[in-house]
């Protein structure tokens, strides 16, 4: 009588994960069991609370520097979080080490910033937008150019430590 009950326990936990996982994937849009999600690491004081910073950078080569707001440019690991059906369980953080984010930060609260365009490398946004900055492999060189109004505020050249 006890192998019956254990075995009706069993397959009942075998049933639930077999609905659970084919619900999961036909309610969701993509059809997908595993889901990934960004994490926005930004600002610095979130990025270091999340334990994804990593450091604020210095340009290697400044070829314009017109600024006259208060910035910094820093690096956080490229992260996301990782779960498991409709219900997201098992939610876990993954960081791959290869990647990172270069992200420029004005300081000044009073500023404007979708007035201030900013390139990273081939990626046009502009400040307003730029919620995670711009991913990077590690060892890759980043050129950032912050205009304003089609004037070059800021053009510089960061590159890898790794190299």
């Amino acid at each position: 009588m006890k192998i019956n009950k254990k075995i009706k326990i069993v397959l009942c936990c075998l049933l639930t994960a077999v609905i659970y996982y084919l619900g999961s994937i036909l309610i969701d849009p993509n059809g997908f069991f595993v889901q990934n999600q960004k994490i926005n690491s930004v600002p610095k004081e979130e990025a270091i609370e999340n334990k994804t910073f990593i450091e604020i950078v210095e340009p290697n080569i400044v070829y314009t520097n017109k600024m006259s707001y208060n910035f910094y440019v820093y690096k956080y690991d490229f992260s996301y979080l990782i779960s498991y059906g409709l219900l997201q369980l098992f939610k876990h953080r993954v960081t791959v080490d290869k990647q990172c984010y270069y992200k420029l930060i004005i300081t000044d609260p009073l500023i404007e910033l979708s007035e201030i365009g900013i390139q990273y490398n081939d990626l046009d946004t502009n400040l307003f937008n730029d919620v995670e900055g711009f991913n990077a492999m590690k060892e890759e060189d980043v050129m950032i150019t912050v205009t304003q109004n089609d004037e070059v505020l800021y053009k510089a050249l960061y590159k890898s430590s790794n190299k």
